[in-house]
């Protein structure tokens, strides 16, 4: 009996992951956007001729800091001159296209919005 209840279990979980979107992992997270911009450059410019205007963004609690573009989080405008703490779900891609990301970001909500002059 344990042996059939262990090969259902298995086959659910195995069959569940049929295509690629069912198998991604999505968390909820916060997300703080400076009021500042800077500079980023395309993955593919290698020689770093086109120099391309983001907002910089960080996952709360980290103190790492990304230049991404404006339209890196799914559902969100940005406005220069603000700083923002956004509630977000992260998709994780389980299968990431060899030239596309690995995660990406959609707003649930805007937990903060304030001018910064």
């Amino acid at each position: 009996m344990r042996n059939i209840i262990i090969f259902l279990i298995s086959t659910i979980l195995l069959c569940s992951c049929n295509n690629n979107e069912d198998c991604d992992r999505i968390l909820e997270t916060t997300i703080c956007v400076s009021h500042k911009t800077d500079i980023y450059y395309d993955f593919f410019d290698s020689e770093k001729t086109f120099p391309m205007e983001g907002m910089i963004i960080s996952e709360k609690y980290s103190n790492e800091w990304h230049v991404v573009p404006f339209s890196y989080i799914n559902g969100f405008t940005y406005e220069k001159g603000n700083s923002y703490e956004l509630f977000v779900e992260k998709r994780i891609y389980s299968n990431p296209p060899a030239d596309g990301p690995l995660f990406s970001y959609k707003l649930i909500r805007i937990i903060s919005q304030n001018k910064v002059v």
